[in-house]
């Protein structure tokens, strides 16, 4: 993994409805409680509006999904370089708790969050140096799918679904962890690269992606973890499919409309 990847290997993420969703066939059905509605405290996610799930025609969807919190666990290695780079400068740890609170908007916010509050420019310049030489050698060190992802990607990919990855990490990082980890479960997969594509909750990642698939959003469900993804599926005129086991707690993504799986087999009840 070269050296300008490794801003970058971060990505940073409701009730479940009452019963599954039925297979459309020709049918319409209100989305409102795939993630097109919110009831935000931090608003922007208003409104809601139908279409036909799984395609036109009725078809099983194509999926569209966030990395860092959704398809890998990546907080070991990140909580394990953030202490590293504090404790270089004899600063004061973070609990895993406090990293994982962290997460969402690149390795810059995560060092700043993980900081002392009067802590100088200087200084927070030269720890996330340090985190980033630390988590360029350590990236791999325990980062893994979660438990049922690589069946539920075997699913996928027996029964013919269309897949990608869209993640905040620059475009080559996103390339390596999805040659790694997936290389022939998902088909492809997409970062940030500014200025033509733009970091989530732009839909600009999410557009790309349904272009090289050759899909309509009509046809597709996003699944995220953060509160970020939410706002990205709302932003491309998409359902979304909230997870628990991410770096959001459940308790925090209840507070938006859309349904929250707690397992990745969870995620048929809603194809």
């Amino acid at each position: 993994m070269n050296g300008d990847s490794i801003d970058n290997l971060l990505d940073h993420s409701t009730s479940r409805v009452s019963t599954p969703l039925p297979h459309s066939e020709g049918k319409t059905i209100r989305v409102a409680s795939l993630g097109l509605e919110k009831a935000s405290p931090r608003g922007g996610l208003e409104g809601a509006f139908s279409l036909p799930l799984g395609g036109a025609g009725g078809g099983l969807p194509s999926l569209i999904f966030d990395l860092d919190g959704t398809l890998l666990d990546t907080l070991d290695d990140l909580w394990a370089s953030v202490n590293h780079a504090l404790a270089s400068f004899s600063l004061p740890l973070r609990s895993r708790t406090e990293v994982r609170q962290f997460l969402g908007n690149g390795a810059k916010v995560l060092i700043h969050k993980s900081l002392p509050e009067d802590s100088d420019k200087t200084l927070e310049e030269q720890v996330l140096s340090t985190f980033r030489q630390h988590y360029l050698l350590h990236s791999l060190d325990q980062t893994h799918p979660y438990e049922g992802i690589i069946p539920l990607l075997q699913q996928c990919k027996a029964l013919g679904l269309k897949t990608a990855i869209v993640s905040n990490k620059p475009h080559a990082a996103v390339q390596e962890l999805h040659q790694h980890f997936f290389p022939t479960l998902i088909d492809l997969a997409i970062g940030e690269q500014q200025p033509h594509i733009r970091r989530k909750p732009n839909p600009d990642m999410v557009l790309k992606a349904m272009e090289q698939l050759e899909v309509s959003p009509d046809s597709c469900i996003y699944i995220g973890d953060s509160e970020v993804d939410i706002e990205t599926a709302q932003n491309a005129h998409i359902p979304c499919i909230a997870v628990s086991w991410g770096f959001r707690d459940k308790s925090f993504l209840q507070s938006f409309s859309v349904p929250i799986i707690d397992s990745p087999k969870e995620i048929w009840q809603y194809i």
